[in-house]
């Protein structure tokens, strides 16, 4: 059974609109969206509430969401957006810190530090969402 990208990203809010360990839960309905969407119009995003999935990069001087693990191992900082990581994320860094987490925050435009799009402001809600070393779905040696 194949499953949308779209149904995986609705299967998400589901998960991060529960509350986590630490977090406050927010009444407010986030937009889902991509990095992608997030880089290439970051002014419609700008102030609004927003959920998608990122790999993290929680280094001590920066933090950043990156489109995918390659974008942060290569060093292409134009698909990475900036964090301002809470203290609750913080405190889960060894959990989440090079993995794909999924994150509901405030998006706001702008350039800081190496990301020149924008990046999450206030994050509201944050997921594990998959290890690069046991990803969430293994590759299938079937194929049709």
């Amino acid at each position: 059974m194949k499953v949308s990208s779209a149904a995986m990203l609705g299967c998400i809010f589901v998960i991060l609109g529960q509350s986590t360990a630490g977090q406050k839960q927010s009444a407010a309905i986030s937009t889902p969206v991509s990095v992608i969407q997030l880089i290439a119009d970051p002014e419609k995003y700008d102030g609004k509430l927003v959920g998608f999935v990122a790999f993290l990069d929680l280094e001590p001087e920066h933090a950043g969401l990156y489109m995918h693990k390659e974008d942060y191992y290569h060093a292409i900082l134009d698909n990475m957006l900036w964090l301002r990581p809470s203290e609750a994320l913080l405190r889960d860094r060894e959990k989440l810190d090079q993995r794909y987490v999924g994150i509901v925050g405030v998006f706001k435009s702008g350039r800081m530090g190496a990301a020149s799009a924008g990046g999450i402001w206030t994050v509201v809600r944050y997921e594990l969402w998959s290890d690069p070393v046991k990803p969430r779905r293994q590759p299938s040696t079937h194929h049709p």
